[in-house]
C-alpha cells in the first residue's frame, strides 16, 4: 500500500515555526534547548518573523520552508559559528549546521538563505 500526505499536513509542520518563530541564532555548538540557543552558545541573533519564512513545493516531493538571507547582524560574542537555530519566546524549533566561521564581537555576520525540507512519506 502506498503512503501519502496532503500538502496541508506537511505545511502544518512548517507553519508552526512560520507563525511563531521570532529569532534566528548563530551558535557555536548545537543547542538542545532554547536557553542554549539564545544564551549559552549564542554568538549572534537577528529578529525574524513570518515574512522571513516562505513555504513552497519541495521540488522532489514534500514541502520546504525557505529562510530568507539575513545581513548585517551584529556579532555579540567571539567564537566559531557551527549551527543556526530558530526559536520563539519559549521553544527551540529547528537547528541545522552551517559553514564554520570564526566570529568576532562587534563585527557583522551575513547568513545566506537556506531551506528546511519535509519529505513526502516513503
Amino acid at each position: 500500500m502506498a503512503k501519502s500526505a496532503n500538502d496541508l499536513v506537511l505545511d502544518g509542520l512548517l507553519e508552526v515555526m512560520e507563525d511563531n518563530a521570532n529569532l534566528l541564532c548563530a551558535c557555536s555548538t548545537q543547542p538542545t534547548t532554547r536557553t542554549e540557543a539564545v544564551v549559552t552558545y549564542m554568538l549572534a541573533t537577528v529578529a525574524i518573523d513570518a515574512t522571513d519564512i516562505t513555504i513552497a513545493d519541495g521540488g522532489s516531493g514534500g514541502r520546504k520552508a525557505t529562510i530568507s538571507a539575513q545581513s548585517g547582524i551584529t556579532i555579540s560574542n567571539n567564537g566559531t559559528v557551527a549551527h543556526l537555530a530558530i526559536v520563539d519566546n519559549t521553544n527551540l524549533y529547528f537547528v541545522t549546521t552551517t559553514s564554520s566561521q570564526a566570529l568576532l564581537a562587534g563585527n557583522l555576520l551575513n547568513i545566506p538563505s537556506w531551506t528546511i525540507t519535509v519529505n513526502d512519506p516513503a
